[in-house]
Formats: C-alpha cells, structure tokens, sequence
C-alpha cells in the first residue's frame, strides 16, 4: 500500500497493508477523522480497520448478513457507517462498525448491481459508478432516491471510487490503463496519477492527508 501526494502524484510513503497471504482484497476506504485505514477482505463480509498512523490493526468487522461476492464500499465519518454495493441488486446496504445491518435501499432509476461508492462527507450524498465502465457519476441520497448525474470528460472503471470533499476532486482509475484520473466537479480530467500494471487491479482512497493505493 502506498501513500500519495494527490496533486503532483509524489509517493510519500509505502504503508503496511496487513494483508495475509492468499486473502484477496476487493474494496478500500479511507476515515480521516480517526485516521483508520478500511480493507474489505473478499468473499466480502469482513471489513480489516488499520491505525494508519500507529501501523497496526485496530480492529476486524464482520457484517455476516451480506451477500457474498464483493464489491466497492464507502464509509460515512458522520457516525461511521459503511455502505456497501449489493452484488445481487441495484442496492446499498448500509451497517454499523459492530456489523449490525442498519438499512437497505434500492438506487432509484437503476436496474443493475453497481460498482463504484463514495461519499461526501459535506452534503451526505452517495456517490456512484453504476457500471464497470462508465463515463457518469450519479449522487443520490441514504434513502436512495436520485439527486444529480455528472458527466465525466473521460471514461473510468468502477472498481474503485474516491471523492474528496474539500477539494471537491473525484478519483478513480481510467478506463484505459493510463493512470488515476483526477476530475473536477464539472467532470473535467484535471490530471492523471500513475497506476501500476493495467493487469493489476487498483485500489483509491482520499484523505485531505494522501491519496492510497492499494495493489
């Protein structure tokens, strides 16, 4: 895992990433409150809390009720909820820090499971890549009704979604292989950050701190 300069794409820093061998990461977040690291550990159900600053693991989470097979996930600093993409439904399915289930909520206007989630942390809006390949990035909000859609100036995979709010910057990996691409909030491609190998999935965090990768 590398820590990353989001404006001139400088590597600050290679972090554990606490990952045993054989486990297969399918989602990252960032909690710039506490400072927490969140790695979801396929098949999913499993959420690995990293002390990014102490370098240990301050926690792992079970939510045992998820559908197996994971996707990308989001965390809301407010209460420290995460929101999770149901692989089975256009849905999202929201549980606590102890991995109870708080709620469930279908994404309005959409018909099929989506991939990318982020979540600003200014206006409590989800954001989502509805698609593995898509050029939208669609806001809506916890009860899951529709708000807006921003077109963005070039294609990105929905993997992996990171928004920063201050800034006010969405991340994600292009869809061709080039890099992260950094867009504006009118979907203009401000600039790219290196990736590693296409062939390599690519995992993105924002803090106000970095920007994480994970690979």
């Amino acid at each position: 895992m590398r820590d990353i300069n989001p404006v001139n794409g400088d590597e600050r820093a290679v972090i554990a990433a606490f990952v045993d061998r054989g486990e297969l990461v399918v989602g990252l977040d960032y909690e710039p409150y506490t400072d927490h690291l969140y790695i979801r550990i396929f098949p999913g159900n499993r959420i690995r809390v990293i002390d990014r600053p102490a370098g240990r693991i301050k926690r792992e989470v079970a939510v045992p009720s998820l559908p197996l097979g994971g996707r990308d996930f989001a965390i809301r600093s407010l209460d420290r909820h995460f929101f999770f993409a149901d692989p089975t439904a256009p849905a999202l399915i929201e549980a606590d820090l102890r991995g109870n289930l708080e709620d469930y909520f279908l994404l309005e206007g959409l018909e099929s499971p989506v991939w990318g989630i982020a979540h600003d942390q200014v206006s409590g809006e989800l954001l989502i890549l509805a698609a593995e390949t898509t050029d939208r990035v669609r806001r809506h909000g916890t009860d899951g009704s529709f708000r807006s859609e921003l077109k963005l100036e070039q294609a990105v995979r929905g993997l992996s979604f990171a928004y920063d709010p201050e800034a006010r910057r969405y991340f994600a990996s292009l869809a061709d292989g080039t890099g992260i691409g950094v867009f504006d909030e009118r979907g203009r491609l401000l600039r790219s950050l290196p990736r590693p190998d296409p062939s390599r999935e690519t995992f993105i965090a924002v803090g106000p701190r970095s920007l994480l990768r994970l690979f």
